[in-house]
């Protein structure tokens, strides 16, 4: 099966992620991607606040992400990807996930860009390491 060059950015950006998240909880390293799960895909179908939704954490040990987010810049990737598994550590309020990668972290996640997509200051990406 061919993979395409935004699902190759994509993988490589949660495995970025989830290495990252893993070194200060060692539990998440079980968390898989899905870009299959028919809830996440149904969800850009929505109007209005629907339309911002990529991804998701409500799938049991599993963080489900719709392939177009893939054609976003990799600091939209990683601040997403990082947004989710904050749902999984911190909780599922959206303030939840955003405070648990600030206080776990000491990296907030800025909402920007015409989609208003979580997003994360490149030349932070770097310092942390991620």
């Amino acid at each position: 099966m061919k993979i395409s060059p935004a699902v190759r950015r994509l993988i490589d950006a949660f495995w970025r992620v989830r290495n990252f998240v893993s070194k200060k909880n060692g539990h998440l390293e079980r968390v898989t991607l899905d870009i299959t799960c028919p809830k996440v895909l149904a969800l850009r179908k929505i109007r209005g606040e629907g339309r911002r939704l990529f991804a998701h954490a409500s799938c049991n040990g599993r963080i489900c992400v719709n392939p177009l987010l893939g054609k976003q810049s990799m600091p939209y990737l990683i601040g997403v990807l990082l947004h989710e598994f904050g749902h999984i550590a911190g909780g599922p309020e959206e303030g939840d996930a955003d405070m648990w990668v600030l206080t776990t972290f000491g990296i907030p996640i800025i909402y920007k860009g015409p989609l208003f997509l979580e997003w994360l200051d490149p030349k932070l990406i770097r310092e942390k390491g991620i």
